[in-house]
């Protein structure tokens, strides 16, 4: 599954949408074969797959990669103030 995922990763750095939207398939097939086994919580499942369909929709766009920004994955800092 992390091979999968990995490369399709690879494939949408790389730009090409239609090499990405296959590899997308097969990386969703993967991670869902893997929550049917119970080796992964349906919930994660759900979380990589979105994330996965979200870096495609934002190549497709022009966009490129998502960045961190765009995968909501920033958090704002706790740093507590003197």
């Amino acid at each position: 599954m992390k091979d999968a995922m990995k490369g399709f990763l690879a494939v949408v750095e790389s730009g090409d949408a239609a090499a990405a939207e296959k590899a997308l398939r097969q990386a969703v097939s993967a991670v869902d074969r893997t929550a049917s086994k119970s080796t992964m919580h349906p919930n994660t499942a759900a979380r990589r797959k979105s994330l996965m369909a979200r870096r495609l929709k934002a190549m497709q766009a022009g966009g490129g990669v998502a960045t961190a920004t765009a995968t909501g994955k920033t958090k704002p800092s706790r740093a507590k103030t003197s």
